[in-house]
């Protein structure tokens, strides 16, 4: 009956988590957006398992490197997805905005799109969109054309724009890095991870950040 067990104790502890990671989803929601955001899907850990095949090796994305994330192909619903599983040198504080703003910029089309997560999971797991992803940094050292190049930084700006100006406090990324961009299946740029991301209060002119131990000020992104 030892299995039994183990299966009750697991259950109880997946309980607590949507609990614990649901509140801090929820205080990230309404610091960053007021609780306004797109609508994402609460996904189950049994899909999730199920969807990676308990997060085989066979599922890992060798191809994306990611310092905060482990990242599995798996299929949810009948379609192909991007799972992303925190590491455990991620802050939970910072996993959990990362969902708040990934869902408030999914209907923009250089944001990678979120499309659920499932907080049964310490760390939380989050569920993007998958269109043949792969990230920006090996390709630069291919040395792509600079018609290609120049592309790729208009939509990169473009996203940093929308993250600027679009709602009504002022968001910056402070992790834009080669291995943060993705390009889609046709080559569209899409930004995402937003672990970091640091809000300019109203009526402010500049924030500091202890985390990162810089100062973030709003006439750098004007």
């Amino acid at each position: 009956m030892d299995w039994l067990r183990t299966k009750i104790i697991g259950a109880k502890i997946r309980k607590r988590n949507v609990k614990e990671n649901g509140e801090v989803v929820l205080k990230e929601l309404i610091e960053c957006c007021d609780g306004k955001c797109n609508p994402i899907e609460n996904f189950s850990y049994d899909q999730i398992i199920k969807a990676t095949d308990n997060f085989s090796q066979s599922n890992y994305c060798a191809s994306r490197i990611d310092v905060y994330y482990r990242c599995s192909e798996g299929m949810l619903d009948d379609r192909p997805v991007l799972i992303k599983k925190g590491k455990y040198t991620l802050d939970m504080k910072e996993i959990c905005r990362d969902i708040a703003i990934s869902s408030m910029v999914s209907g923009h089309k250089n944001f990678l799109k979120l499309l659920g997560c499932c907080l049964e999971f310490t760390p939380p797991v989050l569920v993007f969109e998958y269109a043949e992803i792969i990230t920006l940094g090996p390709l630069l050292v291919s040395h792509p054309r600079n018609l290609r190049r120049i592309k790729i930084a208009r939509e990169v700006a473009n996203s940093l724009t929308y993250l600027h100006t679009a709602f009504s406090r002022v968001f910056i990324h402070s992790n834009l890095d080669p291995f943060t961009i993705f390009l889609d299946g046709n080559g569209v740029a899409k930004l995402e991870n937003f672990c970091n991301c640091i809000t300019i209060p109203e009526g402010k002119t500049f924030v500091h950040d202890d985390t990162l131990q810089k100062y973030h000020e709003l006439g750098m992104i004007q």
